[in-house]
């Protein structure tokens, strides 16, 4: 028995809804199958241990979706769902289908959607008090009749939240093969990221990724970037510049896009160092057989690189954080007795001061 993981990093975006999944293979015969296990268990924390799902299949099975032999994922984040049919203004029950998650328990008994989610002229925020669901189709029931017309396929959003902060998330996914077998466990790791940190990751794409490797996990294919790569090497980036003087920390969401190129080269430097360390593992220094030789060196070449761009940074981030830091005053008040106290430290011992001072 084995888990197979297509990314162990997922990086989504601020309240918006992510597949985490998983895929659960026999390793003992050959070729390797797909089973269903006996018990499947998804415990999703923060990264402070505090428990924000917890799913079993195949019972209770609230949110764990199983798609086929051996496939499992849940969508985590806030729940989405389409109108079956076509509303006009008034109208208290709906109809809604593609319902994710697809069922009741999954969703909160009580809250607030938006209608028409993304347009405009016809959205609209309402509370709803009841929703029934089965298998991703059911009715909600409004506290209040909606106020315009949906036409039917329009998307409605559901609550805000699991995706409602940023943050990380840690999803532990426990197997077990039979009532009496091994449990095998294995974490995954979310990051709920904002639009603005996003924004930096084509601009690094397209510095690191010059030859558009091919990322196909689903393929064994882990040649390019994915984006929680890209992220990554962005908060490992971040970190080297707040590590430089003079003291001044920055985030993602408020780094100043004024000097987003530093950002992206000191992103850069992590990013190369990951494939210098891969460069490590695969180079071949010297090949030869039967007259036929070849020689495979990359880790040379970025060591250069990842001097040339180093010593670069090492100049312009603490110019760069200079320009961001507000200049300090320093306010000097002399007191009534400073006269007398810078004479008496200059005085030689034994100075008498006006016969009532001794300097001894």
């Amino acid at each position: 028995m084995s888990i197979s993981i297509l990314a162990n990093n997922v990086t989504t975006l601020l309240n918006t809804t992510e597949r985490v999944s998983i895929t659960v293979q026999d390793t003992t015969v050959s070729p390797v199958v797909n089973v269903d296990p006996y018990s499947l268990k998804l415990t999703i924390t923060g990264i402070g241990g505090d428990v924000r799902v917890f799913d079993s299949w195949p019972a209770p099975n609230n949110r764990i979706v199983h798609g086929a032999v051996g496939e499992f994922y849940i969508d985590f984040g806030p729940p989405t769902a389409n109108l079956g049919s076509s509303y006009s203004a008034g109208t208290l029950v709906l109809n809604i289908v593609d319902a994710v998650p697809s069922s009741t328990t999954a969703w909160p008994l009580t809250g607030d959607v938006i209608l028409d989610y993304g347009n405009a002229d016809l959205q609209e925020k309402v509370s709803y008090t009841a929703i029934s669901l089965i298998a991703g189709t059911g009715t909600i029931t409004l506290s209040m009749p909606t106020l315009k017309q949906h036409l039917s396929g329009s998307t409605m959003f559901g609550p805000a939240r699991e995706t409602c902060g940023l943050e990380d998330i840690l999803f532990d996914w426990r197997v077990q093969a039979a009532p009496s077998g091994q449990i095998i466990n294995t974490i995954q790791k979310m990051s709920i990221i904002s639009h603005r940190a996003m924004s930096f990751i084509p601009e690094l794409r397209l510095l690191i990724d010059k030859s558009r490797k091919v990322t196909a996990p689903e393929s064994d294919c882990f040649l390019g970037y994915s984006d929680s790569q890209l992220i990554a090497f962005l908060q490992g980036g971040l970190q080297n510049i707040n590590a430089y003087q003079p003291s001044l920390t920055l985030s993602l969401e408020n780094f100043p896009i004024e000097f987003k190129q530093i950002l992206i080269d000191a992103s850069l430097i992590t990013g190369v160092m990951s494939q210098q360390l891969y460069a490590i593992d695969t180079d071949i220094p010297n090949y030869n057989d039967q007259g036929t030789s070849f020689v495979i060196t990359h880790q040379q070449q970025l060591a250069g690189f990842l001097n040339q761009i180093t010593a670069r940074l090492d100049r312009l981030i603490p110019m760069m954080k200079l320009q961001l830091i507000q200049p300090g005053t320093l306010h000097i008040q002399m007191g009534p007795s400073f006269r007398l106290q810078t004479l008496m430290s200059a005085a030689p011992q034994g100075s008498i001061f006006r016969n009532v001072f001794f300097k001894g």
